[in-house]
């Protein structure tokens, strides 16, 4: 039996990978393989069987539970970034897939975040063993786990993750943006907005900009001086609501300033978006994108988006990089069968 870590995993770009594996190990009859250790605030619409326990998302909990059942698993991959609380002896696998861990100091962050984030690295290095394997979404953040200086470079795997989907082409509504992303500063949504406003004043025809953000997180922004401008603030929303928002939009227009992967920027592009994105590697690395700014100018991202919407033969986005969660799976499933031997 596998265990499947996903304690802290409940939101965003985490949920989409634990819910992107489950569906996986089930269409390939691999669900009775694993075991789910899962966020109480974790919430999916998928059928578990009985080989799952909910715990609330702290080291408390985890810890109790590996205490009791260390010896139950064959192997363990922990998804969300921390290794286990206690020594294990099997195979670990650990996906780290959050920048911020490695280089808070170079997000525009409070000093209370970057303590947080300080303390939590702290205790991932802490925690970490020898004999552990990492895995990693892109060559990147593998470069930038090793400068860490506390994991070996042969035991750092790169297995990039996303879902095979190829969307049915949709008639797009003209002039149309979205950004997939939560408030935190990193994704740099001041600047978009700022950026949107100044164009709005010099255009005659409208806009539209979806953001999956919560307006309340943005209230001290001066939206009175939009014109052309219609911003909706759908929040956290379904993957379904995405999709339909998606498949309508011209753009995925992306100012991250850090990520460790860049899942949106994918799927925007699988539902036939032209991405404008930050002239930044992380981008480079995983996509060809139609246009790209300076993300620290709101004027150079507004630029940007003057270009896209009167050039007429703006490129066509693409995917660099391949889906290798089957190979993720195979990894650990023989290092199951090694660990039986």
């Amino acid at each position: 039996m596998i265990l499947l870590d996903a304690v802290y995993v409940h939101n965003y770009g985490g949920k989409s990978i634990l819910d992107l594996l489950i569906r996986f190990l089930k269409d390939k009859n691999l669900i009775d393989s694993f075991y789910f250790l899962l966020d109480s605030r974790y919430k999916n619409s998928f059928e578990l069987g009985s080989k799952f326990k909910y715990v609330n998302g702290s080291e408390k909990g985890r810890w109790a539970f590996y205490k009791k059942n260390k010896s139950h698993f064959s192997s363990i991959l922990c998804l969300a970034n921390v290794p286990p609380p206690i020594k294990i002896k099997s195979p670990v696998l650990i996906y780290f897939h959050n920048d911020l861990l490695i280089n808070y100091n170079e997000a525009n962050l409070s000093l209370k975040s970057k303590l947080l984030f300080f303390l939590k690295f702290s205790y991932i290095k802490h925690k970490s063993q020898e004999t552990y394997y990492w895995s990693v979404q892109t060559d990147i953040m593998k470069k930038k786990i090793f400068d860490k200086g506390f994991i070996k470079e042969d035991k750092i795997k790169i297995f990039p993750i996303y879902e095979d989907n190829i969307s049915t082409p949709t008639k797009k509504e003209k002039n149309t943006f979205i950004y997939v992303s939560n408030s935190m500063p990193h994704k740099n949504i001041k600047n978009l907005i700022l950026a949107f406003v100044n164009l709005s004043q010099k255009i005659n025809y409208e806009i539209q900009l979806n953001l999956t953000s919560l307006k309340k997180d943005f209230i001290g922004i001066d939206l009175e001086r939009q014109k052309n401008l219609k911003i909706f603030w759908h929040g956290e929303i379904e993957k379904n609501k995405l999709e339909t928002i998606y498949k309508r939009c011209e753009f995925l227009i992306y100012p991250s300033l850090k990520e460790s992967f860049g899942l949106p920027l994918i799927e925007a592009i699988q539902h036939n978006c032209k991405i404008l994105a930050s002239d930044l590697p992380y981008v480079h690395e995983i996509i060809e994108p139609s246009l790209v700014f300076n993300p620290n100018s709101y004027k150079d991202i507004s630029k940007a988006i003057n270009l896209a919407l009167n050039s007429e033969k703006l490129k066509e986005s693409k995917i660099k990089i391949k889906n290798t969660l089957p190979e993720m799976i195979d990894y650990l499933i023989l290092k199951t069968k090694k660990n039986n031997k």
